[in-house]
């Protein structure tokens, strides 16, 4: 809104070419970002462990997610866990999970 207020979008004179042209990639981004709020809100609702990322962490976990990435949130997704452990010939197995203690 502060954006489309820069442009001229509510000052009440005849919209300038140049501002009609910058609201078409305002709006869009507008709606990419609250679409992606809400998607992001349904993941949280699916998985509710993802309340504790950020959006752009639970976005790298989605786009990432191997064991080996996801291990370094391991500890913030999970209560009492502070990584996984994972198979040395193939990381995409877990094996175990290491507890805060050091337990295994």
């Amino acid at each position: 809104q502060k954006l489309m207020h820069a442009i001229g979008d509510d000052d009440g004179k005849q919209d300038t070419k140049l501002q009609k042209t910058a609201k078409i990639p305002v709006k869009i981004a507008s709606n990419v970002i609250a679409k992606y709020a809400s998607r992001m809100s349904e993941i949280r609702r699916t998985f509710p462990r993802f309340y504790f990322l950020s959006d752009a962490e639970m976005t790298n976990v989605i786009q990432n997610g191997t064991p080996s990435h996801v291990n370094q949130f391991a500890s913030r997704l999970f209560d009492g866990i502070s990584a996984f452990i994972l198979d040395d010939d193939n990381a995409q197995i877990v094996l175990g999970l290491r507890a805060r203690n050091g337990e295994e």
